[in-house]
């Protein structure tokens, strides 16, 4: 849930854990990707919400070009478990 306020700032309504990578990659065009799969997973998401191309690109690449379906199925079952 994405909101403008008056003044024209947004505020993005995300879970802050990759964060760090999303920023350091709009800023340099790279970031240290995490060790395991389902983080790599979980900063996937994050990736495809920012519409951050490059970096889709390198995390389907080192997830095993996984499917979209797949892909949304697995995520789906990761987010499930942290609520």
């Amino acid at each position: 849930n994405n909101r403008q306020d008056e003044q024209g700032a947004f505020y993005i309504d995300r879970d802050p854990k990759h964060f760090s990578c999303v920023l350091n990659y709009l800023r340099d065009g790279a970031c240290t990707l995490p060790e395991s799969r389902e983080e790599k997973l979980e900063l996937l998401r994050e990736a495809n919400f920012y519409g951050l191309a490059g970096l889709t690109t390198e995390l389907e690449a080192a997830t095993g070009g996984l499917t979209s379906g797949l892909q949304h199925r697995i995520l789906a079952s990761i987010f499930a478990r942290q609520e």
